[in-house]
């Protein structure tokens, strides 16, 4: 191929798509959906996001893969977090994208929506107070005088 016609190759690394980044989906999320959340869900969402940025890039949501988004998946895993963690983390992401390609009117398939999520043996189960120790534990309070 002559070099003067390499523009004319399509490329697929995003360069010329018109979908919003990622980060334009988020803000594009807290403006329309923000009014309604508080402030720890805004958190959440601005630091779920911050995550895809650090670790599959601030790209154009056309161009992400499901495979991207299953190392996004084991990069979650890798820093410790739980299943339920990581689970509360892919349902929030899906919602923002999927907010985007709805407004926008994009004909796309969301690459996070259908990324494998094992089970963790790791699960902490958080045991029950015995209502005898909680009778000892009060009693203790009262003769202390906490309030």
């Amino acid at each position: 191929m002559d070099i003067s016609a390499i523009h004319f190759v399509k490329s697929d690394n995003g360069i010329n798509d018109s979908s919003p980044v990622i980060s334009d989906t988020l803000d594009l999320y807290l403006r329309l959906k923000g009014k309604d959340k508080d402030k720890t869900s805004i958190r959440t969402a601005n630091r779920n996001i911050e995550y895809i940025i650090k670790v599959i890039g601030n790209k154009p949501i056309k161009s992400y893969t499901s495979n991207e988004a299953g190392e996004f998946r084991d990069w979650l895993i890798e820093q410790g977090m739980s299943y339920s963690t990581v689970k509360r983390i892919f349902s929030s992401v899906r919602a923002i994208i999927n907010l985007a390609i709805n407004e926008f009117g994009l004909n796309i398939f969301n690459p996070f929506s259908k990324v494998y999520l094992p089970s963790f043996h790791n699960v902490n189960v958080i045991g029950v107070i015995p209502s005898e120790d909680l009778s000892k534990i009060q009693s203790i309070c009262k003769e202390e005088d906490d309030s």
